[in-house]
């Protein structure tokens, strides 16, 4: 018996770290985009990094697409519903005025999110830094985003493998 209760003890305590290692509170509005940047670094495809406003209902979301070519290729998410309708239309138009493909998904007839603004870039480490702190700069401007705000950031996936083996070459590199 006593075997079980360690047993539920360390399974506990190990699902309880892994819940709060993949959340991150209080990241100010001007460190969101190391988050970003090293979210493209470790994420394997199919991740989500989930960056949601403290104290107002506003969230941002960044998925990694693709591994082929260097870090691969990030795409923010933006969705048309009602906390962001008034924010929707400029994010797109500002988005677009600095360069970047955007695409517009429809949605549903009926469903909370009317459109979805999908916007893909990346490459490189220089070119997903560039990129995603003039994406933030849009957001942060159009959504009032001040310098005391401070957010929630959530992870969803998996690391990849070949980011752990990157940074095991580049340990063994150096000593």
């Amino acid at each position: 018996m006593i075997w079980i209760a360690i047993a539920i003890a360390l399974i506990a305590a190990i699902t309880g770290w892994w819940i709060q290692a993949r959340y991150t509170r209080g990241v100010r509005a001007v460190d969101v985009a190391r988050y970003v940047e090293e979210f493209a670094g470790y994420s394997a495809p199919g991740g989500v990094l989930e960056i949601r406003h403290e104290h107002a209902n506003q969230s941002l979301q960044f998925a990694k697409r693709d591994e082929s070519q260097g870090l691969g290729l990030l795409e923010f998410g933006f969705p048309d519903m009602s906390w962001s309708r008034s924010y929707f239309p400029e994010i797109l138009k500002q988005a677009e005025a600095a360069g970047f493909s955007c695409i517009v998904e429809e949605g549903p007839v009926g469903a909370p999110v009317r459109r979805f603004l999908s916007v893909i870039y990346g490459a490189n480490a220089d070119d997903i830094a560039k990129r995603t702190r003039d994406l933030l700069a849009i957001c942060s401007h159009v959504m009032e985003f001040g310098p005391a705000d401070t957010f929630k950031v959530r992870f969803r996936g998996v690391v990849s493998q070949d980011a752990i083996d990157r940074v095991r070459a580049a340990r063994r590199q150096r000593n």
